[in-house]
């Protein structure tokens, strides 16, 4: 008969405080160290809570996982407070707390999760200014539109942990697309110009986005370009696809395809005619490890799109092998579309303070071996914009014309 990890060292702790033993134990005697498992190195607003609550995992001296074990989670450091401590382990030796609310000053912050004196984990975490996204609508859209728009820009501030370098812009008009509005300002931290105009009519390209000025110390956005297709809109709404496009299409503002070439990570594109287009990111290749990857044999990791043509190749996810994620080159309607992991790590390969453990769940499955199938998806071909892209100083001094 087989145990479960951690069930033998449960069986023996057990037995020495029924037994009465000259040397009895407790299961908090026999744990010999705790791994941060999730909730390190956040951000958020003073006074507020992390994203994700921090969580231990418990394990006894084979490194097996501690079940039953009681863990401490104290604030040490920024002030705030904590619920759901202490905490006990499940079966998996995980203790998770229910919330870390960090101080109301701005600055760093610490949490010491313990068993007994010891073990002990430290997670850190920074109270102050966080990730903001402004959208500025060039054409009207009603308050429905406008409502996915905000819990879309939500989405990718809970997941980009902190702010960035404000940058001060004098642009003149049509600086980001031909009917963007010239700007005389500090921009903290991306500006969105959205236009709901007709495209093409109802049916092929959906939208189109991406970045227009990146900084020069990260190459990281400051202003972007999103289009969606009004002929296109009533379908989505009805349907109930619109802000999943949104949040797609947003993520290709943040550089998700359309960064990649100028950060160096995307080996053997297929518009340089290679046949396995791949997200060479540290971060994202792990994630994709832990989401199923490790069996994955097709090619290198972490596949992107190769087929679709220009906009849709070379930008995405690969749909043979991610199908649902949110971030490939398909849709697929009446199903969720998660934002996994992958894309989370893919920004922090970017540059990136993000929130680890804010992706949606998602594991890859049968998929690694392309097997991918569902529904019809909706095609979102073509949907990276293509207008100008400088590279930016603090200043607003223009040091390098990337694209024109």
């Amino acid at each position: 008969m087989s145990r479960a990890p951690g069930s033998v060292a449960l069986a023996v702790a057990l037995l020495a405080v029924g037994c009465g033993g000259s040397d009895p134990s407790s299961l908090e005697d026999l744990a010999a160290d705790l791994g941060i498992t999730a909730g390190n190195g956040q951000a958020a607003e003073p006074g507020t809570a992390v994203p994700v609550p921090p969580a231990v995992r418990v394990t006894d001296t084979d490194g097996d996982p501690l079940a039953g074990v009681s863990v401490t989670f104290e604030v040490v450091l920024g002030g705030g407070s904590v619920t759901g401590s202490p905490a006990t382990s499940g079966a998996d030796g995980v203790a998770t707390i229910g919330s870390w609310t960090l101080g109301d000053t701005p600055g760093p912050n610490e949490l010491r999760a313990r068993v007994g004196e010891f073990p002990t984990a430290t997670f850190t975490a920074t109270a102050g200014p966080l990730f903001t996204v402004e959208v500025r609508f060039l054409t009207s859209a009603t308050a429905a539109q406008e409502e996915a728009f905000e819990r879309a820009a939500a989405r990718w501030q809970s997941i980009i942990g902190a702010d960035l370098q404000d940058i001060l812009l004098n642009q003149d008009e049509g600086f980001c697309g031909s009917n963007a509005p010239a700007m005389s300002e500090t921009v903290d931290d991306l500006v969105i110009f959205a236009t709901l105009e007709t495209i093409d009519g109802v049916g092929n390209q959906l939208g189109a986005a991406g970045p227009c000025i990146i900084r020069t110390a990260n190459d990281l956005p400051v202003v972007g370009r999103m289009r969606l297709d009004a002929d296109d809109l009533a379908d989505l709404e009805t349907s109930g696809n619109l802000e999943a496009v949104i949040l797609h299409e947003m993520g290709h503002v943040l550089g998700f395809g359309t960064l990649w070439t100028t950060a160096g990570l995307l080996a053997d594109p297929a518009a340089s005619g290679g046949t396995d287009p791949h997200f060479t990111g540290t971060a994202a290749i792990q994630a994709f490890d832990d989401a199923g990857g490790t069996n994955y044999l097709l090619g290198e990791k972490v596949p992107v799109e190769n087929t679709g043509g220009t906009g849709t190749q070379d930008g995405h996810w690969r749909e043979s092998v991610f199908d649902r994620e949110l971030m490939t080159g398909f849709l697929d309607p009446g199903v969720v579309n998660p934002l996994s992991e992958v894309t989370v790590a893919s920004l922090a390969d970017l540059g990136y303070p993000v929130n680890t453990g804010t992706g949606d769940p998602f594991s890859l499955g049968l998929t690694v071996s392309g097997n991918a199938g569902g529904v019809a998806p909706i095609v979102l071909g073509d949907d990276i914009w293509r207008g100008p892209l400088v590279r930016m100083a603090p200043d607003g001094r223009v040091v390098e014309v990337l694209r024109r």
